[in-house]
């Protein structure tokens, strides 16, 4: 899995190499953007003390 605050980096990254996705929103990513991505991340979290493994 990769965790990262940034939906046209982290997550693009994420999927290219075929791991699961997670999207922190203390980024420069918005809930909008992430929702109407055509492909959004797997998980959404509001901040990364928020992600629990």
């Amino acid at each position: 899995m990769i965790i990262g605050d940034s939906l046209f980096s982290d997550i693009v990254m994420g999927y290219a190499f075929g791991y699961q996705t997670a999207l922190v929103l203390s980024g420069n990513t918005t809930k909008a953007e992430a929702d109407s991505a055509v492909k959004p991340p797997d998980y959404i979290f509001s901040s990364i003390a928020a992600v629990q493994l």
